[in-house]
C-alpha cells in the first residue's frame, strides 16, 4: 500500500522493494541519459551541417570569385576593344573628309583629261597642218622633179637628135661637097 508521505512501496515480501524516488531519478536519468545522447548527435550533426555549410560557402565563394575574375577580364577585353574602334562622330567625319577628298580628285582628274584631250587635239591639228604643207612640199618637189627630168629627158633627146643630124648630116654633105 502507498502512504502519502511515504516514499517506498511495499509490495509483497518476496518481491523487491524500491523507492519512487529511486524510480523516478532512474526513469529521469534513463530520459536524460538518452536526451544527452540525443543531443550529442544533434550536437554532431549541427556541427556537420555547419561544417558542411562552411565549406559550401566557401567554394561558392571561389567559384564566384573566379566568375567575377573572368567577368572582369572579359569586361577589361570589352574595354580594350571598345578604345580601340573608332567612334561614330570620328568614323563620319573621316568618311565625310573622305568623300570630300575623293570628289576633289575626280574632279582634278576630269580637268586634267579636258586639258589633255585640248592638248592632243591642238597637237593633231599641228601634225594635220604640218603633214598637209609637207605632203604640199612633197607634191611641188614631185612636180619639179617631173618637170626636170622631162626637161632632161627633151636635152637628151635633143643631144640625140643633133648626134643624129651629124651623122646624117655628114653623107649628105658629103654628098654636096664632092
Amino acid at each position: 500500500m502507498k502512504e502519502l508521505g511515504d516514499e517506498t512501496m511495499t509490495k509483497d515480501s518476496n518481491s523487491n522493494s524500491v523507492s519512487l524516488k529511486e524510480y523516478l531519478e532512474n526513469l529521469i536519468n534513463n530520459e536524460v541519459n538518452c536526451l544527452n545522447g540525443k543531443l550529442e548527435d544533434f550536437v554532431k550533426l549541427n556541427q556537420e551541417q555547419h561544417d558542411n555549410i562552411k565549406k559550401a560557402i566557401e567554394i561558392a565563394t571561389e567559384t564566384l570569385n573566379i566568375r567575377l575574375e573572368s567577368m572582369n577580364k572579359f569586361r577589361e577585353a570589352m574595354r580594350d576593344q571598345t578604345n580601340k574602334f573608332v567612334s561614330i562622330v570620328e568614323y563620319r567625319s573621316g568618311h565625310e573628309n573622305l568623300n570630300k577628298e575623293i570628289i576633289t580628285q575626280k574632279d582634278n582628274i576630269n580637268k586634267d583629261i579636258l586639258t589633255l584631250k585640248d592638248n592632243i587635239n591642238k597637237e593633231i591639228m599641228t601634225m594635220q597642218t604640218n603633214f598637209a604643207d609637207a605632203i604640199g612640199d612633197l607634191k611641188q618637189s614631185r612636180a619639179n622633179l617631173e618637170g626636170k627630168a622631162s626637161q632632161t629627158g627633151l636635152i637628151i633627146v635633143g643631144v640625140f637628135a643633133v648626134i643624129n643630124l651629124i651623122i646624117t648630116g655628114i653623107p649628105l654633105l658629103q654628098g654636096f661637097i664632092k
